[in-house]
């Protein structure tokens, strides 16, 4: 994403740049907080790394 070269902090105006590209992020971000380490564990055995 463009905004993360511009903010290389996970800054205030790093998430008012994604914000304004996806309004609904915060959606993506609590799920990726409930699911994304079960979702990468399983990813992970698929590929015979753990």
């Amino acid at each position: 994403m463009c905004s993360h070269f511009r903010h290389k902090q996970q800054s205030k105006d790093l998430w008012n740049e994604v914000d304004k590209i996806v309004p609904d992020y915060q959606k993506q971000v609590q799920w990726l907080k409930e699911y994304g380490c079960d979702w990468m564990c399983r990813i992970m055995e698929i590929l015979g790394i753990i």
